[in-house]
């Protein structure tokens, strides 16, 4: 009987003959040789769900539809599942043709099996999935590696997932692609799970279909004095963003957060205009009822956390119904000021607010004028008194990875208001 030690789960053999072998950019995947790389997840994926429709957008050597195809026959599937291949043979994309093109190519001597659809995504999706009704169980996406391509990929390809199904995002940290600000995207959405495996070849990510309805966690019973909101009939949804703005993230400029929250801290509710990733919740230091973050690009959800209710409002100021019950204590933050769209009657409801507000705080680049006008309105427009002002200069620091995102202003201004005594 063999030892137990000397047993291997892994053929890396067969991985080297028949996986790795005359798979061009499966390095880019940290696969080569005897060694699977990714290629082990996206193994795995389709294992563990026992899926019976794999489809893989986009594969230049056909490594991610061999990992698939393998699973299916080792599950013993194989008659009655499918892995389908689907690419349009567009190199003046820049990508290239796909190595698999010719008939007696080697992928398809010997997976010959994976149906392949020479079509775009979209033709494929309209002319092939949605007549017939296709349930995805596992979706690779590695087609057009633009962040509208990648992005029209999913959004396409949604109708023919459900709860419980698994999408893989290749090309995460390839330089000059666009996937990691789908990913950005994505993780706003309620009905994405996203995981990114960053390290590994050119990076990859995974994401969960999960219902998108659902509060996270129960939210407690709220105080009368609590404010609380909710976002207008008809708000209208913004198109994703495809650059960001990555350095708000840094710890550089979270020195901003630290100083609000600082403020803050004696408000029983937060009211954050912006903030997106770089929110003020992480830095909050007080006992707060409510915390409530207004941004176009957040993921709206409503939880608690540490008995504070947070509510995210995926939405502008102007889509936002306030209500301030009568002596509520709230403060008021805007890092990063600029407010856009906004009517008459939208800035008679901030100047409304920052009026009753306990404290606002406001910051902004010096050098950017559209925000100096628009906190030279507010001052004009409120009754309130600067308790606090200070000039940040954050040129020199590290902002970490700044592809996809507008390049740093570092010259910062912030305000602390209070309501002017009389």
């Amino acid at each position: 009987m063999l030892d137990q030690a000397c047993r291997s789960l892994v053929d890396r053999e067969y991985i080297t003959n028949y996986l790795t072998a005359h798979a061009p950019w499966c390095e880019t995947h940290g696969a080569g040789g005897n060694y699977l790389g990714m290629g082990s997840l996206y193994y795995a994926l389709v294992y563990v769900l026992k899926a019976r429709t794999a489809v893989c957008l986009g594969s230049g050597g056909g490594f991610v539809p061999r990992l698939m195809r393998q699973a299916q026959r080792d599950l013993g599937i194989a008659d009655t599942a499918q892995t389908i291949l689907v690419d349009g043979n567009l190199p003046e994309r820049g990508w290239g043709s796909p190595a698999w093109l010719s008939e007696d190519s080697f992928f398809r001597r010997e997976f010959h099996d994976i149906e392949l659809v020479l079509k775009t995504t979209r033709e494929a999706a309209e002319q092939i999935f949605a007549p017939a009704s296709t349930s995805i169980d596992y979706l690779h996406i590695d087609a057009d590696h633009t962040f509208e391509g990648g992005l029209e990929d999913f959004m396409i390809y949604r109708q023919f997932l459900n709860p419980g199904s698994l999408v893989t995002l290749h090309d995460t940290r390839w330089p000059g692609a666009g996937i990691r600000s789908v990913l950005d995207y994505l993780r706003t959405r309620l009905d994405c799970e996203v995981l990114e495996l960053p390290d590994l070849g050119a990076g990859t990510a995974v994401v969960r279909i999960r219902e998108g309805t659902q509060s996270l966690v129960p939210v407690r019973h709220l105080t009368t004095a609590a404010v609380t909101a909710e976002t207008r009939p008809n708000t209208p949804e913004m198109a994703p963003l495809s650059i960001g703005w990555r350095y708000l993230e840094s710890e550089a400029f979270a020195s901003r957060n630290m100083i609000a929250a600082h403020f803050l801290r004696g408000c029983a509710s937060v009211m954050e205009i912006g903030g997106g990733k770089s929110s003020i919740l992480p830095y909050l230091t007080g006992k707060h009822d409510c915390v409530i973050t207004v941004d176009p690009h957040a993921r709206q959800d409503d939880v608690e956390i540490d008995e504070c209710r947070v509510m995210r409002l995926r939405a502008r100021f102007q889509d936002v119904e306030w209500n301030i019950p009568r002596g509520a204590s709230y403060g008021m933050v805007m890092l990063g000021l600029e407010l856009q769209g906004m009517a008459d009657s939208d800035y008679r409801q901030l100047f409304q607010l920052i009026d009753q507000a306990k404290i606002t705080v406001i910051e902004f680049p010096g050098s950017w004028e559209p925000s100096k006008q628009q906190f030279a309105l507010i001052r004009a427009n409120t009754r309130t008194r600067l308790r606090f002002q200070v000039r940040l200069e954050l040129a020199g620091n590290d902002f970490g990875d700044l592809s996809n995102s507008w390049g740093p202003r570092t010259d910062r201004e912030l305000y602390i208001l209070e309501p002017a005594r009389t």
